[in-house]
Order: structure tokens, then C-alpha cells, then sequence
């Protein structure tokens, strides 16, 4: 009977101890990651835990109640009135530990480059004794989050690696989906590149040419109060998605050249791309390959990839490298091998050029061309 009320004593205790610490957390947006549930606020209420060591974990669960995923900090001691952990010093509190426990969850937020799935979630956090003797937490907080997976932004036009001569182009884009209700802001950059500068480093470090806030607007026209565009210049640009004074979403950065001459070539041929690669080739001369697709409705406007291969199929650039020139809602098109934009040597290769609907094609060609031939 004596050790029972100890026991008993000793558990009361325990569960007085246990309930010293006031927990909080900040909600974040609609589109989150693991980490930026971690907005809590830790307020300590007695100093009898000031020695007792200590973590916090974050259990997320579905809208059936189903456990999804654990994240829990590392011990540690409770000195200070108040603790904030958030992103900006989760390191501090690490290694942090995380068990799934669902699979298919886990591998659902890998495809989605850690950003929850859309749908209805728990959050509970509590604040534990980190020796685990007590399943009872010392604190404890539970909110509600809706998550909503925003689609990016996708660019339209002017098209990645495009060659234009339009001296004022139009530049347009589909906006991230779902969007909120109220005014999104859009931004919009447009920024030169400078030799051995990739698009994305010319946008992050160069004085942009234009930029402009644009509210619920998915276009806009380069016009002549921008600096002209200069011939065979090679330039960047971007568009970012605000609400509320909080980035949204950020789209991809493309490239294009600018260059007139280009306006007025027409090839005297295109060859046609195949659904499987080809055993024959085509020659080309003139530095420059034109292409076509046959197809009952427009393709050239979805193409998400190409690729460059060398007789031993390895890749030796993509769409990021390649210049293509061709009229939107058309499926002709040609690409640049001049040597002022995208010099390729003498020799054989397969061009692979795949659909936003992930169809492939294909064409095996023969550079043949003279040393600094070109065609306009």
C-alpha cells in the first residue's frame, strides 16, 4: 500500500510538472513544407523544469484522423522564459528526427518537392520530458490547416531560347493556380545576359532592363519606354506572383535572342520529326535545321524539353542552350547552330524534342556545314 502511494504521489507530480509549459504555433499558407510548420512558441510557466531536458515534436494527421508524419527536435533544457523555434533556427534544435508513418505519404511529398498534398490536416504539437517516461506532454497545442497545392506560374511567351525580331514583344503567362481571392501582383523581370552567364545568374545579378508590378495581369507588352532591345543580345526574364505582400509563386527563367535578321529567313524545306528515332539522316549545310511536326493540332507551343545527342547518345545541351525559332500556333520551326548563337561541330547527332504531354520525337541529322556558315 505504501508504494502505491508513492506512486501515486510520484505520478501526480509528474503531471503537475508536465502541464508548465504553454504551447502556441503560428498556421502557415496554403502551401507549405515539414519546415514551415515549425512556427511554435514555447512560454514556461514554473521553474522546477528548468534542469529537465526536453524536446518538441510536430504530428501531422489527415482528415481521418490517420497519423501522416512526426517531427521531432532533439533534448534540450528549457533556460529561458520564452523559446520561439522556427525556420530560421530549427538548426539549432537538430538533428531533427522524421518518421513517416504512411509510405505512400512519404512519397507523395517527395513528388511534390516537399510541399504538402491539397487536402485537410491536424497539426499537433506538444512539448515532452525528452526521457520519454510520460506519455502525457508537458504542453501541448492543436490547429486546423487547409492546404491548397499552387500550381507555378508556366510561361508562355516570349518562348524559352526563342529567337524573336519583334522590337517590342509580348511577354504572357498562365497564373499559379488555385489563386486566392483579391488582388495578385505580378512581377515582372526582364534582364540582359552577359557572356557565360546562365539565364537564372543574369536574373539574380544584373540591373534588370524592366521591371514592373502588374495587379491581376497575365501580359505585358516590352513597350518604348524600356530600353531598346539590342541585335543578337541575349536576355533573361521572370515573373513572380504576390499576395499580401508574400511571394505565392515564382516561375522558371527563359531566355531568348533578340535578332531581326532572323524575321526574314524562310527555309526552303523542313524535315519531319519522328515519333521513333530514324536509321536515315538529313543533312544540313547552312547551319541551320528546320523542322516540322505532323500532327492535326499545334505541338510546337507545348514543348517542354530537347535535347542534343552525340552519335554515342550522350546529351550535349538542352533546351537551355538551344535556339529555336518558330511562329506561335504554327508547327514550323527551325534551330540555330550559326556560330554566334549556338555553334555546333561537323558530325552526327539526334535531336529529341518531348511534349508537355511527355510525347517524344525524334530526328538524326549530319552537320555538313562550312566553318561560320549561315543562312541569313
Amino acid at each position: 500500500m505504501k508504494n502505491k502511494l508513492i506512486i501515486s504521489a510520484f505520478l501526480l507530480l509528474a503531471t503537475i510538472a508536465r502541464s508548465q509549459v504553454t504551447v502556441t504555433a503560428v498556421a502557415p499558407g496554403p502551401r507549405f513544407t515539414l519546415d514551415d510548420l515549425w512556427q511554435v512558441t514555447l512560454v514556461k510557466n514554473n521553474l522546477s523544469i528548468n534542469e529537465q531536458w526536453l524536446n518538441v515534436s510536430l504530428t501531422v494527421y489527415d482528415d481521418h484522423a490517420s497519423k501522416l508524419v512526426t517531427s521531432t527536435t532533439k533534448q534540450f533544457q528549457f533556460k529561458k522564459t520564452v523559446i520561439n523555434i522556427n525556420k530560421a533556427n530549427l538548426s539549432s534544435y537538430g538533428p531533427i528526427d522524421v518518421n513517416y508513418a504512411q509510405r505512400s505519404f512519404k512519397t507523395e511529398l517527395a513528388k511534390q518537392g516537399g510541399i504538402f498534398p491539397s487536402g485537410n490536416y491536424k497539426v499537433e504539437i506538444s512539448c515532452n520530458l525528452g526521457d520519454g517516461q510520460f506519455s502525457e506532454p508537458l504542453g501541448k497545442y492543436v490547429y486546423n490547416i487547409n492546404a491548397e497545392l499552387v500550381m507555378p506560374i508556366k510561361l508562355i511567351s516570349v518562348y524559352n531560347n526563342d529567337t524573336i525580331a519583334e522590337e517590342n514583344p509580348m511577354f504572357s503567362w498562365v497564373p499559379p493556380y488555385p489563386l486566392p481571392a483579391g488582388n495578385v501582383t505580378y512581377e515582372f523581370i526582364l534582364t540582359e545576359i552577359e557572356p557565360n552567364e546562365t539565364p537564372q545568374v543574369a536574373i539574380g545579378r544584373n540591373q534588370p532592363l524592366l521591371k514592373t508590378n502588374l495587379i491581376n495581369q497575365n501580359s505585358i507588352f516590352y513597350t518604348g519606354d524600356a530600353p531598346k532591345l539590342q541585335i543578337g543580345n541575349e536576355y533573361a526574364w521572370q515573373v513572380n506572383a504576390y499576395y499580401g505582400g508574400k511571394l505565392l509563386s515564382g516561375s522558371e527563367t527563359w531566355r531568348f535572342v533578340y535578332d531581326e535578321k532572323m524575321d526574314n529567313y524562310e527555309p526552303e524545306q523542313y524535315y519531319v520529326m519522328q515519333e521513333k528515332v530514324p536509321n536515315n539522316c538529313v543533312y544540313i549545310t547552312n547551319n541551320l535545321l528546320p523542322i516540322t511536326f505532323v500532327e492535326d493540332h499545334t505541338v510546337v507551343d507545348s514543348i517542354m524539353q530537347m535535347n542534343i545527342k552525340d552519335r554515342t547518345g550522350a546529351v550535349i545541351a538542352t533546351e537551355r542552350e538551344i535556339p529555336i525559332k518558330y511562329a506561335p500556333g504554327s508547327n514550323y520551326t527551325f534551330i540555330s547552330f550559326c556560330p554566334d548563337i549556338f555553334p555546333l561541330e561537323n558530325g552526327r547527332y539526334v535531336l529529341e524534342i518531348i511534349l508537355s504531354n511527355s510525347k517524344k520525337y525524334y530526328i538524326r541529322f549530319i552537320n555538313n556545314s562550312a566553318p561560320g556558315t549561315c543562312a541569313y
